[in-house]
């Protein structure tokens, strides 16, 4: 008892000495109200525990000072012959019911019934945690491409459901890809810690902070919130130095990119702020900086790729670089090829570093014909084809093959290594708003300012359905070949098959009553809606049941069969002669030196044939799908096409 009189005494000396000091001293009511209303410190550490550059230090860590990136050639192509056709899949743009996208996959054998088609590897698409769930919306408004984790999004599973289906698709032969973070992010922790100057974050984004004195140009905007800079606003801040001049992008590809303000952001240190920002289809989309001394923006990267190739064993690795065209201040000497920078120089880097970990690069996004043999030499392994689309759907429209044999003249000529290319029947991805559809179709299709279309949505427009009309047993078995023909003109060349979800269950819209996207893939029979965005309708099991008609699965594994017994993937595509106003005719040489010529029929009438190019006058002509001996003449029934394999030349 004795020594607490002896305690109280030194604690009531410690606090005399603190407030003495001044540590316990009331707030000073004129403090900074920006200090006031910044983050706090454990705001600021919980948000960076939720970051991609936070996880990429772990992952980079994997490989320093390791082996692992010296066991393989960063110029050895990694992706195996008979590893070219794919089957693309999002879960955002897929209905199902029951449990994660990952765990419905793993259910009711899919994966062998996948793998009996043909079909050789599943590529993920929009399955990372998006901007849309950190605002707390649906995944559905950016379609899953605005990415801001490198981990999965509570749509799509966790990844113990991931390492599971990993092993059933193993079980079935079934390869792996999936998608590295986009050039523009969306907009989540990685973001908000930029726009806070937390540490090397603001290096990541193409930020530039505006000078206070120009804040009386910016318009209002609340806190935190972004606004478009106008064409005048743009001028004026060049004019002053702020931004930076016109950029090569600006003269070369102008679309769905600019430049956005931020409204007032307090930082970490208690200093308000207002940013300039590049955007990339939305102002939900920053775009990151390639060029940042910092290397923020490269670790993320990089770290991506050491998941997806080293940690979830995926072969095909997806690029999305189109924000990165064009980033650069134009000069007088630029042409569409050096307006790609820094994309090609990140491409060229990724490329390699990917091949280290043993696995394969596809560009996604769709960049200008004549960016095509530029990206292809920057090392990467697929670049999705720009010829075929929207040619294709051009030469459907309007029952002329014209618009198609011209774009894949224009690849011969500029030398494309049509291997190198990945081609696909529309999946949703956004089509050019110039393609002559129905208004009605169109207003159903428009989703966030931009007109989708997929493979079975076009057919069912050419057939001539009206939104929410549901073929009739005469238009169904129309529709269908138009689905089929569309697809067999993309396998049957040279290259990788990316297909869709679309090309098994031949998904159209339901109607106006909900319009977007159409959907990717429908795994549960019935009009049923997923994640904000309408299921539709699948025709697979209304054509399996139609009488005399040849069901879609039954269509494409014939098909497939044929793609991997010609070895086409691996041809050279030699020429596309002239076979009429309504055909399309493609000539490749095979890799066992045969040849096969390939024909279709874009137009509702049936065409009689007699080819004049000279592999088609040979001493003999096989059609590819009966076996049978071929005349010199043929007849094509409308939307159809035939293939023949024809001898090598001495």
């Amino acid at each position: 008892m004795a020594r607490f009189p002896l305690f109280l005494a030194r604690l009531t000396a410690l606090l005399a000495a603190f407030l003495a000091a001044g540590c316990f001293s009331r707030p000073d009511p004129h403090v900074n109200e920006a200090v006031e209303r910044r983050a706090g410190p454990m705001y600021v550490q919980w948000m960076e525990k939720q970051s991609c550059a936070f996880r990429s230090r772990e992952l980079t860590a994997i490989v320093s000072g390791s082996q692992l990136g010296w066991m393989k050639s960063g110029t050895e192509q990694p992706l195996p012959e008979n590893a070219r056709v794919w089957l693309r899949v999002s879960p955002v743009t897929t209905a199902w019911s029951g449990g994660s996208f990952f765990s419905r996959l793993t259910r009711e054998g899919l994966p062998s019934r996948l793998a009996a088609l043909g079909i050789r590897g599943i590529f993920f698409t929009g399955t990372a945690e998006t901007g849309d769930e950190w605002k707390g919306r649906t995944p559905a408004e950016e379609l899953g491409q605005d990415a801001i984790s490198l981990g999965f999004g509570h749509v799509s599973g966790t990844e113990k459901e991931y390492e599971t289906l990993g092993e059933t698709l193993a079980q079935a032969g079934l390869l792996t890809g999936g998608q590295l973070l986009p050039a523009a992010l969306g907009a989540g922790p990685d973001f908000s810690l930029a726009l806070r100057n937390v540490r090397d974050y603001p290096g990541l984004f193409t930020l530039i902070e505006i000078p206070r004195e120009a804040w009386a140009l910016l318009p209002v905007t609340a806190d935190e919130d972004w606004s478009a800079i106008d064409a005048a606003l743009l001028r004026t801040l060049r004019q002053r130095g702020i931004l930076p001049d016109i950029l090569a992008g600006e003269l070369h590809f102008p679309d769905r990119s600019g430049w956005m303000v931020s409204g007032k952001v307090v930082g970490s240190d208690g200093k308000t702020r207002r940013w300039a920002c590049r955007w990339h289809f939305s102002l939900d989309r920053p775009v990151l900086h390639w060029d940042d001394p910092s290397g923020t923006a490269r670790r993320i990267m990089e770290a991506g790729a050491i998941l997806e190739a080293g940690l979830r064993h995926s072969l095909l690795l997806g690029l999305r670089l189109n924000a990165w065209a064009g980033l650069e201040a134009a000069s007088l000497t630029d042409s569409k090829d050096t307006s790609l920078e820094p994309a090609g120089s990140a491409l060229r880097d990724l490329a390699r570093h990917i091949h280290h970990y043993g696995a394969a690069v596809m560009v996604e996004d769709v960049f200008p014909q004549e960016a095509v043999p530029l990206l292809q030499s920057c090392g990467a392994d697929a670049v999705r084809d720009p010829f075929m689309e929207p040619a294709l759907s051009l030469s459907l429209l309007q029952e002329n093959a014209a618009p198609l044999r011209k774009a894949l003249r224009r690849s011969l000529a500029l030398k494309v290594n049509h291997t190198g290319l990945w081609h696909g029947p529309r999946d949703g991805m956004p089509a050019p708003d110039t393609l002559p559809l129905p208004p009605d179709w169109v207003s159903l299709l428009v989703h966030k300012g931009r007109l989708r279309l997929n493979a079975p949505t076009l057919a069912a427009v050419v057939c001539g359905l009206a939104p929410a009309q549901n073929p009739s047993p005469e238009q169904l078995p129309a529709l269908l070949d138009i689905h089929e023909l569309q697809i067999a003109l993309n396998a049957l060349q040279p290259g990788l098959l990316m297909l869709s979800g679309s090309d098994l269950s031949v998904s159209i819209p339901e109607g106006h009553s909900l319009p977007a996207v159409p959907p990717s893939w429908i795994l549960d029979s019935g009009p049923v809606t997923r994640q904000g965005l309408p299921a539709g309708r699948a025709l697979s099991e209304e054509a399996a049941r139609l009488s005399g008609t040849v069901p879609p699965d039954v269509r494409l594994k014939g098909i497939l069969e044929l793609r991997e017994a010609s070895g086409i993937a691996c041809g050279t595509l030699m020429d596309v002669p002239d076979a009429g106003d309504s055909v399309i005719a493609l000539l490749s040489r095979l890799p066992s030196g045969k040849f096969l010529a390939v024909f279709g029929n874009v137009s509702p009438q049936p065409v009689q044939l007699e080819p004049a190019f000279a592999a088609w006058n040979g001493p003999s002509r096989i059609d590819a799908r009966t076996g049978q001996t071929a005349g010199t003449s043929f007849s094509l029934p409308a939307w159809s096409w035939k293939a023949f394999y024809l001898p090598a030349r001495p």
